[in-house]
């Protein structure tokens, strides 16, 4: 898929220098959970999403608030990053962090330079993770979500998405009550999770599909 292709490329560029390990950074501190610390994943276990898709609610990690928290706020909680690379068409600024302690982990927070505000946080686990070992540490209210590009309003995965069960470019695992979205391969493994400000993508698609 186009969405999948463009991010390989991208993060096979911006990943290439080794980091030094961050031991303040852990999944479990990421995701507050506390209730699912002893969990361990099993093979019988089958997930079962909530129907109810419900709104998107803003995503908060380690304390960052998606959409309100600075720069400023990045670095007196997370301390300094590895690297940061600014993207000067979309006026963003990605810094990068990485997590040695429970999972192995790339950590990306992205920040809107204009208003200096952090947009989204995602964390690409250097190994995948299976859909129970999501719900160990998020829980089991959860949704799949199967998007495409609106193609008219922009060009390969500049393009918006939108929901679209029976075409779909890409599918999420979506905890919208923590603003929390779950990018799924085809073999319905984890490669990336992001704590967002905003949804994935518009109900129905604004060119007409």
């Amino acid at each position: 898929m186009r969405y999948i292709q463009i991010l390989v490329v991208v993060f096979a560029i911006l990943f290439t220098s080794a980091c030094e390990p961050n031991k303040e950074l852990s999944l479990r501190e990421k995701t507050g959970s506390k209730e699912t610390e002893n969990w361990k994943p099993s093979n019988n276990q089958k997930p079962v999403e909530k129907k109810e898709k419900g709104k998107w609610q803003i995503g908060e990690y380690k304390g960052l608030i998606m959409g309100k928290s600075t720069r400023e706020d990045m670095l007196r909680i997370l301390g300094e990053p590895k690297e940061c690379v600014f993207f000067k068409e979309h006026n963003a600024e990605w810094c990068y962090f990485r997590d040695e302690t429970e999972f192995k982990a790339k950590v990306m927070v992205s920040i809107n330079k204009k208003k200096n505000k952090i947009s989204f946080v995602q964390i690409s686990p250097d190994t995948w993770l299976a859909i129970n070992e999501a719900i160990g540490l998020f829980g089991d209210d959860f949704v799949f979500t199967q998007y495409a590009f609106d193609d008219c309003l922009g060009d390969w995965d500049s393009a918006p998405l939108y929901e679209a069960p029976n075409a779909p470019d890409i599918e999420y695992m979506e905890y919208r009550k923590k603003g929390i979205a779950l990018s799924l391969t085809e073999n319905k493994q984890i490669r990336e999770f992001e704590y967002i400000s905003e949804p994935i993508g518009s109900p129905k698609s604004r060119c007409g599909y």
